[in-house]
């Protein structure tokens, strides 16, 4: 039994990373070469403040604040006057491929599910992540698997998501 809170920490941290680590064998293999399987590509994402606004808007105010301590409820009421300075800053992300360091921080905190509280496999990872990040990721999923009407309308399939996904991995691993 754990009682101080380091120790439970510890015990959590370990739990965590033994149900959902990668072996290092896999960790230390290379990429494979990635092939393009369609002529298709991402568009250039134009970013507008009014659809800043709508995923402003779109945020939950009843989840836990961002890891940057930011209540949903406070950027959803400050919408208007956030979505040009948000909308100039993902510009400037997407311009530079450079995503923010301090936004890949996130905090993994456990989240009991079932059973008895003492018992640690009851317990399941949530990851806390910045709140600002999450409205620029929501926005650049948005506009590539949602096109706009003047665009033909929903654009559902595997090839955007799988675009979608490898574009925000890319500008995770290159602003490392």
């Amino acid at each position: 039994m754990c009682y101080d809170n380091v120790s439970k920490a510890d015990l959590f941290n370990k739990h965590f990373a033994s149900i959902s680590s990668v072996p290092d064998e896999v960790l230390s293999k290379p990429l494979p070469p990635f092939n393009y399987i369609t002529n298709l590509r991402i568009p250039p994402l134009t970013i507008e403040p009014f659809a800043v606004h709508r995923d402003l808007i779109g945020l939950n105010s009843r989840k836990s604040n961002g890891f940057d301590n930011l209540p949903n409820q406070l950027l959803k009421s400050c919408s208007m006057s956030l979505a040009t300075p948000f909308s100039l800053l993902f510009k400037f992300i997407l311009a530079t491929n450079r995503y923010k360091r301090s936004w890949k921080i996130a905090s993994v905190i456990p989240l009991h599910i079932s059973g008895p509280t003492y018992g640690i496999s009851n317990y399941r990872p949530i990851t806390i992540l910045h709140s600002v990040s999450k409205v620029f990721q929501m926005f650049a999923l948005f506009k590539v698997l949602v096109k706009s009407p003047q665009d033909g309308g929903a654009n559902n399939n595997l090839v955007d998501i799988i675009s979608a996904l490898t574009f925000l991995l890319f500008l995770l691993i290159k602003s490392k």
